[in-house]
């Protein structure tokens, strides 16, 4: 997968695509700068991706979850939700909210979903 952030003024965003838990570690161990305010969860909020190293590092307000409603993987992971919400990370997911969409002013992010998830 590729991994990119996006920086814009005084806020970022990281995009992880289907990486697993190994690029993660690969991206810890070359220093990169992972810090971000938006991180797009790796591998549709799968256990295998978003470990406790690469999540503290990465540090997000807000996470992203691209998944189909009831699909046959069960994705997003309990774990990785319950990751999530110990860190007070915010998430947005497409399996309940539809489409999400960000925005930043290079200061504020603000979020646009396609109908409230419930």
């Amino acid at each position: 997968s590729v991994v990119c952030r996006l920086d814009c003024g005084e806020t970022s965003f990281l995009f992880t695509g289907d990486a697993e838990k190994e690029v993660e570690k690969d991206l810890l161990d070359a220093g990169a700068n992972l810090r971000a305010d938006v991180l797009k969860a790796g591998h549709h909020g799968s256990s295998t991706s978003s470990g406790e190293a690469f999540l503290d590092a990465v540090s997000p307000k807000i996470a992203a979850i691209s998944c189909g409603a009831g699909n046959d993987y069960g994705h997003p992971h309990k774990e990785i939700l319950a990751s999530f919400s110990q860190r007070n990370i915010s998430v947005y997911r497409t399996d309940l909210a539809g489409s999400v969409v960000f925005a930043t002013d290079g200061k504020e992010i603000t979020v646009q979903t396609e109908r409230e998830a419930g």
